[in-house]
């Protein structure tokens, strides 16, 4: 046995510190309640941090998308300024035209006129009452038109004819002033 009691004493020391490491591990695993409320409020912290992270990362998101909404909504408002603009400018020269040319507008209203009474279409009793009258009234128009188109042709024609012919004599003078002794340059 020859141990001293002070190295006696620091074995019972140290032992009794692991016991009571041991007996304080062991009524942690007995305290079944405080183990829960430790993990169930681990698991809450982690809920609260992934909501957090969510909810900012969501009102990120949707900062960046108003302002982009924002950027599109400048930049649709601008064209349309832009195409109102284009529009107005448009119909006031439209409206100074008519102003200064009423027969072209009378034209283009008849015309417009005409379209849309060819393109509605006829009722019964149209047909019943006006009928033939329209009928006469195609014929003379295709008459017309096609009396029209000859005679158009025929001045066209006349008027290549003169042109070809007065080109042809003013060549002939331009060459004969060109071979004459005193148009020449020399």
């Amino acid at each position: 046995m020859g141990q001293s009691a002070d190295e006696i004493r620091e074995q019972i020391e140290q032992t009794r510190a692991e016991m009571s490491e041991t007996v304080d591990e062991l009524a942690y695993k007995a305290d079944v309640p405080a183990r829960v409320r430790e993990n169930v409020s681990g698991r809450i912290a982690s809920v609260k941090g992934t909501i957090k992270d969510t909810i900012s990362n969501a009102v990120g998101g949707a900062s960046s998308a108003v302002g982009g909404a924002t950027v599109n909504v400048r930049d649709a408002s601008s064209t349309l300024r832009e195409k109102a603009d284009d529009m107005q400018d448009q119909a006031r020269r439209n409206a100074s035209m008519a102003v200064e040319n009423p027969l072209g507008l009378l034209l283009a209203a008849f015309g417009v006129g005409l379209v849309a009474g060819l393109v509605i279409p006829a009722s019964r009793l149209e047909n019943e009452q006006l009928g033939p009258v329209k009928d006469e009234l195609v014929n003379r128009a295709q008459t017309a038109a096609s009396e029209a188109v000859e005679a158009g042709k025929s001045l066209v024609g006349e008027a290549v004819v003169n042109a070809a012919t007065s080109a042809g004599t003013k060549g002939q003078e331009i060459a004969k002033h060109a071979m004459s002794p005193s148009g020449s340059s020399d």
